[in-house]
């Protein structure tokens, strides 16, 4: 055995290394599809769609304000998917905008945001957040929340409110253009409830459901059309504790 080694030592030792070789390559090659995949499908897609030029400042105004930072002895805390939506945007919109002054902002029920000429990412439905009820405004009035929590989503067509007892929830995102600002743009992320919030910012943040939203828009807007075109989206999905399946594009509406 060991006179075997010795004589075949140089071809053990080429072996090795044609080895290590190849499996450097494959990472090599596994990391170029991922970047590639991650720029065709993520960067490129998700850039038209929120139109936002490289550079300029971003807020992200989520609702309630977590106990954690200690703005107020009376501050409540964020719900979790509101939470890990807000997240997710706030990591998306780095990843996409190297430039850009990216803030995470907290506006609950009773506190403003301190300027309205930025783009904005509002996160969090109307009852806990007042950026998302300000711009709510905004929207043509079959779209948005009623009194009752139930969701517009269109001319006589409404998403009930009570069905979260069933475990389902509806969610609803909007694009408009800053009516405060010229080529700034206003994302309202919101929902029946803190689900429906979550389901609503997969549009703008996941993989998966960014690139069908970007597929629909195409059609509703036309190609050329997506970055400065307004829009509204609605979604459902199942709820499972802090979790969402199933997440569902209902309809897509230029606005």
């Amino acid at each position: 055995m060991k006179n075997w080694i010795i004589e075949n030592f140089s071809a053990i030792i080429a072996g090795l290394i044609s080895s290590i070789i190849v499996l450097l390559l494959q990472v090599f090659a596994a990391l170029v599809i991922n970047s590639l995949t991650f720029y065709l499908t993520k960067r490129l897609t998700l850039s038209r769609i929120f139109g936002i030029k490289d550079g300029d400042s971003i807020y992200i105004a989520s609702g309630e304000i977590p106990n954690s930072f200690g703005y107020s002895d009376n501050a409540t805390t964020m719900k979790g998917p509101d939470l890990t939506a807000a997240n997710y945007v706030f990591k998306t919109l780095q990843e996409i905008y190297k430039k850009s002054n990216i803030k995470h902002i907290y506006t609950g029920a009773d506190k403003n945001i301190h300027t309205y000429s930025e783009n904005i990412i509002c996160v969090g439905g109307p009852k806990y957040n007042s950026t998302t009820k300000h711009f709510l405004t905004k929207l043509p009035d079959e779209f948005g929340f009623d009194s009752q929590n139930n969701l517009k989503g269109g001319k006589e067509i409404s998403y009930n409110h009570e069905d979260l007892k069933r475990n389902i929830d509806y969610g609803l995102l909007a694009k408009i253009k800053n009516p405060y600002a010229n080529n700034k743009y206003i994302f309202v992320v919101a929902g029946c409830g803190t689900h429906g919030v979550l389901a609503s910012s997969y549009l703008i943040s996941n993989q998966k459901y960014s690139p069908k939203l970007k597929t629909i828009l195409k059609k509703k807007l036309g190609r050329f059309s997506i970055k400065k075109n307004e829009f509204v989206a609605i979604v459902k999905c199942n709820t499972s504790n802090n979790e969402i399946a199933k997440p569902e594009i209902l309809s897509v509406n230029r606005i």
